[in-house]
């Protein structure tokens, strides 16, 4: 059996050792191989395509989690010869390919949950599209897409405004100004997870 992991910045070894995240505090308890796919400040369209990629090698006995980043939140193909885009932003290259994305506005928005929903970031690639085409039902209706075609007996969804708001009502935060689960949020989080896993462990 394996578990399979993807997901954004929650469901990584963020600031904290590898042992101690929860993919590996639930891969020890299971004593199974942990496969994550997780990056770091990527999307939903990103973290569907990880799961494809990775489909056809998923067994049936094997358990799968998938942990969905917030519906606000857009990455796009870097262009080298487009001069608006720079990888001073938040970057990510998987398959020759490289995706990006805008930092928050920290002074507006210190845990990074707007993405530039409602506030402007200054950076007119990014406030152009937001202000252009970003839709708030499209990208809600995306992810229930995307939860759709994902669902298995042994997928299990998370999702970041319930790790989110877990995590900062319970003051289990990596520091005031970065709202990562520290170590005690990931071994609450994989005690959490371990429950609804009870349902899909056969």
């Amino acid at each position: 059996m394996i578990l399979w992991i993807f997901g954004d910045s929650f469901s990584t070894d963020y600031r904290v050792d590898l042992n101690e995240s929860w993919p590996s505090i639930i891969g020890k308890q299971l004593d199974c191989k942990v496969k994550n796919f997780a990056h770091c400040a990527v999307d939903n369209f990103f973290i569907y395509s990880q799961y494809l990629e990775q489909k056809s090698n998923i067994k049936d006995s094997d358990i799968v989690i998938i942990q969905w980043s917030n519906p606000s939140r857009k990455m796009f193909i870097y262009n080298k010869d487009n001069k608006k885009h720079k990888l001073e932003y938040l970057a990510v290259t998987r398959n020759s390919r490289t995706y990006f994305r805008c930092l928050p506005n920290t002074d507006q928005d210190k845990w990074g949950l707007i993405n530039l929903q409602t506030n402007t970031s200054g950076i007119e690639f990014f406030d152009t599209w937001y202000e252009d085409y970003y839709n708030s039902y499209e990208s809600s209706v995306n992810l229930q897409a995307y939860q759709d075609a994902t669902k298995k007996e042994n997928i299990t969804h998370l999702y970041f405004d319930k790790i989110f708001n877990y995590i900062k009502n319970h003051k289990l935060y990596i520091s005031e100004d970065n709202l990562h689960p520290d170590v005690s949020g990931h071994a609450k989080l994989a005690e959490i997870i371990m429950e609804k896993l009870k349902w899909t462990i056969k």
